[in-house]
């Protein structure tokens, strides 16, 4: 072929192949589609070509990629796109061409994209850079109100959770939400992924109570528009279920996200991120609910497919690692629980910085196997500064710092220090009841911990009081059977753990 025949003959496939594009890559019954499309964009050099249909086409392919779990190859056509697309821009623009598009909505949703996937396989300064520099090309091509626009002030607000600055992540998706709803109505699929991300960050900052009230509104109108099967309809019933679980419901919490896993299986396969990831959750769920034996076996198994797949600096993986090492503490294995606690921690250190609220938290939960495996000092030098940078990050209010405070006042108890134990405990016990009311969990474990503290200071009376009340609530809250419950009738402190939400 000539040159120009050969150029004419590309073109055409090019064609042929964005006519066949399904245009829905988060479904997994168009996945088989996309997976016989996507050896021939390469052969085919589709991201060359101009034609609008074709472009979409590799935004779809890179998307499929993304759900079907390949997030490096999603990330490798990504750039490759924004590359390509963004350099026949600017040489039509030197040329004094015709642009391919005006504004360059395709591009700039490619570099979005972009900066999307960084995020996802942690590579957060890199996400940081190209999801301000896209925010600010849509701005200025389109202004403030588009939903182009919007989009990437989501893409940013990601970015924000990811340096752990929650509480500016959370003023900024609650102001895209109140935006979105205004400019679109509730039940526009753009409010909706403003309203699922808002419910991310309510979750982040604490705020469980309105994250349950949002993610079940949410959850409702993704259902009717959706259907529910979809994506992104499942993706907001892990987050009312996730919730639910930190307000302290736990049986319901284990017999929901065991359902979605199961659902999630049917739907992705047994390999898939979407699958292990609900696995995971559905691992803690069962702990939070007291089935020790099949949180360890689930978490188990996630950990291990993860780290197969993505290796051990993925974001799921590292929150699955943290997961399972309090599995294996739970468990009597101390040492493994120790050493797969000290990889995590290093890990979360490494990708997110030694003042993330994540990272403390594997902190945290370090501290609690150094003091159950005998080593309460150095349990005490890893909670106090996890504490420390709690407060800082997050403030003392929230319900991660008051785990902190608790798992401190039992290391200084275990070290002799009682009447320090005793203060701490006293306001963690007043701050659990009011920020998460009296019958939640962790301020059940609290209120345990404080009747020991004083009957080991000769408060008889008010120990036995405070004693006898948190055995009937820990019955009526969690059921006589539950771990915990038993514990507490053996009068065994309460330890709590840190399950990071998701960013």
């Amino acid at each position: 072929m000539s040159e120009q025949h050969r150029l004419e003959m590309r073109h055409g496939a090019h064609l042929l192949l964005a006519k066949v594009d399904p245009n829905d890559p988060a479904s997994p019954a168009t996945w088989s589609r996309y997976q016989e499309i996507l050896p021939h964009i390469y052969d085919a050099e589709l991201t060359d070509c101009t034609d609008l249909w074709a472009r979409q086409l590799v935004i779809n392919l890179f998307r499929f990629l993304y759900h079907w779990g390949d997030h490096e190859g999603a990330l490798s056509l990504a750039e490759r796109a924004a590359k390509v697309w963004t350099a026949d821009r600017e040489q039509r623009l030197v040329r004094g061409e015709e642009l391919v598009e005006d504004p360059p909505l395709l591009e700039l949703k490619a570099s979005e994209q972009v900066a999307f996937f960084y995020w996802v396989v942690g590579r957060y300064d890199e996400a940081a850079k190209v999801a301000k520099q896209t925010l600010d090309r849509y701005t200025d091509a389109i202004g403030s109100t588009r939903e182009e626009t919007l989009g990437a002030q989501l893409t940013y607000a990601l970015i924000l959770k990811a340096r752990g600055d929650f509480s500016e992540a959370r003023r900024r998706n609650g102001e895209i939400y109140v935006n979105a709803r205004g400019l679109f109505g509730d039940d526009d699929p753009v409010t909706l992924v403003a309203a699922h991300e808002f419910i991310v960050a309510l979750l982040l900052t604490g705020e469980y109570a309105e994250a349950h009230e949002l993610a079940e509104k949410t959850y409702s109108r993704r259902v009717e528009i959706f259907g529910f099967d979809n994506v992104d309809t499942i993706g907001t019933q892990v987050l009312l279920v996730l919730a639910r679980r930190e307000l302290g419901d736990y049986p319901l919490a284990k017999i929901e996200m065991e359902r979605i896993a199961e659902r999630a299986e049917q739907l992705y396969g047994s390999d898939s991120v979407g699958t292990l990831r609900r696995r995971y959750y559905q691992s803690v769920s069962c702990r939070k609910d007291g089935d020790h034996d099949s949180a360890l076996e689930l978490s188990s198994e996630a950990l291990r497919r993860f780290r197969i797949r993505y290796g051990n600096s993925h974001p799921n993986a590292m929150a699955c690692a943290l997961g399972h090492s309090i599995d294996l503490r739970h468990a009597r294995m101390f040492a493994e629980a120790r050493k797969l606690g000290e990889e995590v921690y290093n890990l979360y250190r490494e990708n997110l910085g030694e003042n993330h609220p994540h990272t403390l938290s594997a902190q945290l939960d370090l501290g609690v196997t150094l003091r159950l495996g005998g080593d309460p000092a150095s349990a005490r030098v890893v909670d106090e500064k996890a504490l420390t940078g709690l407060s800082a990050k997050v403030g003392e209010d929230h319900p991660h710092t008051i785990v902190c405070g608790i798992n401190l006042a039992s290391d200084l108890f275990a070290l002799d220090r009682v009447e320090e134990a005793v203060a701490l405990d006293a306001d963690l016990f007043d701050r659990a009841r009011r920020v998460l009311g009296e019958d939640h969990p962790t301020t059940l474990a609290v209120q345990l911990n404080r009747s020991l503290d004083l009957r080991a200071v000769g408060q008889t009376d008010e120990a036995n009081a405070l004693y006898e009340d948190v055995l009937t609530r820990y019955r009526l809250v969690l059921g006589e059977n539950h771990p915990g419950a038993e514990s507490a009738s053996r009068g065994v402190r309460a330890d709590c753990d840190i399950d990071p939400m998701p960013l």
